[in-house]
């Protein structure tokens, strides 16, 4: 009985070392076989259809992301240029030619409690007032923030009351936010405890402008000292502040 001697073939590499019993071939290195694109399992697992949508959607979502970003980017230097721009406090000038304040001819030329209880009602109006404008022009914005300064007394203590309330709340940069606040139900009486005073009272509502949705219903007051300056209604000030009323002391307070 004959024993085989042959040795089994290796196990270690990718081809088996030639042994005894192959003829023919050349000893040494064996010479590597092409690896063919199609054949490749693993470019064929990389496209396989489930891999293949995988791929696509992380794509997308990386290029919605650069976009999300880019807005974002965007709305935080808008928002950052908003804050900067703050209403310009006109006040009291010299006027070049006095504006009649009723140009019929018709009524006092001075404008009296009832004017006055007016324009204070459209001060408190354009003061607190946020349009809600999504957008760089924001044109009602300006028109509001323009009337209310107009009211303001300049170098007065109404003034630096203003000025600290708009850096705390900047209308403009609210606005980009999609907030607006409309004043409603406002009343203003005369304080005759204290003479040129007048006492306020309405109520803020603030919606969402996105979503229509009201965020909250906020009471508010207010303490105003006024004087009646009738030189002062030029024409510079005669588009909004038509009685020559100037606010020259502020309180703002929320009614509990």
């Amino acid at each position: 009985m004959t024993t085989d001697t042959t040795t089994a073939p290796s196990v270690t590499g990718d081809i088996a070392p030639p042994t005894g019993a192959e003829t023919g071939r050349k000893k040494g290195k064996p010479e590597a076989k092409p690896r063919s694109f199609v054949n490749n399992k693993k470019w064929i697992a990389l496209f396989a259809p489930e891999r293949s949508w995988a791929y696509v959607m992380a794509c997308v979502a990386l290029i919605a992301f650069g976009f999300a970003a880019l807005e974002g980017l965007t709305n935080i230097v808008l928002i950052h240029d908003l804050n900067l721009r703050q209403p310009i406090i006109v006040g009291e000038t010299t006027a070049k030619a006095l504006v009649p304040l009723f140009p019929n001819g018709a009524g006092t030329t001075v404008c009296d409690v009832t004017c006055i209880q007016g324009s204070l009602q459209t001060f408190i109006i354009a003061f607190r007032s946020i349009s809600g404008e999504m957008d760089g022009v924001q044109a009602t914005q300006h028109d509001n923030s323009a009337r209310a300064a107009a009211f303001i007394a300049k170098g007065s203590p109404a003034m630096t009351v203003a000025n600290q309330y708009y850096q705390h709340y900047p209308p403009y940069a609210l606005a980009a936010k999609g907030l607006n606040l409309e004043v409603t139900g406002i009343v203003v009486d005369v304080d005759h405890q204290t003479p040129n005073r007048y006492d306020a009272r309405w109520t803020d509502v603030v919606t969402d402008v996105r979503t229509h949705r009201i965020l909250g219903r906020h009471p508010f007051g207010a303490q105003l000292d006024v004087i009646v300056d009738p030189s002062a209604r030029s024409e510079d000030l005669v588009r909004y502040n038509f009685g020559g009323v100037f606010v020259t002391d502020l309180h703002l307070f929320e009614v509990q």
